[in-house]
C-alpha cells in the first residue's frame, strides 16, 4: 500500500514522525508536509508565488519532502509531481493520512484547521481513484464541570 502522509504542524514536527513510523508497517509512505507550522490556514492554496519544495534528510535518510505551502498544497503538489517510483513513474496514494495534530480539532476549529483541510484536495484532483482517506488528529478534552443547581 502506499501511503501520503502530510500535517500542518510541518515537516519536523514530533507527531508526523511518529505517525510515519506507525504507518510504515502498513506500507511505503511518502511524507509531503509545510516547511513551517501552517496552522489555521484551512483549505488556502498558493497561487500568486512559486510553490517550492526540498527534500529534508535525518542523516542518510529522507524524512520527506518540506513544501513552502498549505497542507493543502502539500497534497496537491504530492499528487500531481511527487509521489514518484525509482523509475520516475507518477503514482497515487492508496491513503492520504493528515495528521497528527497537537492542537485543537473542534467545534469551529474544523473551518480553520490545516489538518482537517489537507484531507479533501486529493478527493477534488479528477485523476485520482477514489481512496481511502483518513484524517488522524488528537484531540485534547478539558475534564468535566459539575454544574450545580
Amino acid at each position: 500500500m502506499r501511503i501520503l502522509l502530510t500535517n500542518d504542524d510541518g515537516i519536523h514536527a514530533p507527531g508526523l514522525a511518529a505517525m510515519r513510523e506507525a504507518l510504515a508497517k502498513l506500507g511505503e509512505v511518502m511524507v509531503v508536509a509545510p516547511a513551517t507550522e501552517q496552522s489555521g490556514v484551512g483549505h488556502s492554496i498558493t497561487f500568486l508565488t512559486p510553490l517550492m519544495a526540498s527534500q529534508v534528510f535525518d542523516g542518510d535518510e529522507l524524512r520527506g519532502w518540506a513544501v513552502e505551502g498549505s497542507p493543502a498544497d502539500c497534497v496537491k503538489l504530492a499528487v500531481a509531481e511527487l509521489c514518484r517510483d525509482e523509475d520516475g513513474n507518477l503514482w497515487l496514494p492508496d491513503l492520504v493520512v493528515s495528521g497528527v495534530n497537537g492542537g485543537l480539532n473542534v467545534g469551529v476549529n474544523v473551518l480553520y484547521s490545516g489538518t482537517v483541510a489537507a484531507e479533501p484536495k486529493e478527493r477534488s484532483t479528477t485523476y485520482l481513484r477514489s481512496p481511502c482517506r483518513l484524517n488522524m488528529m488528537i484531540m485534547r478534552t478539558s475534564p468535566r464541570r459539575r454544574i450545580r443547581q
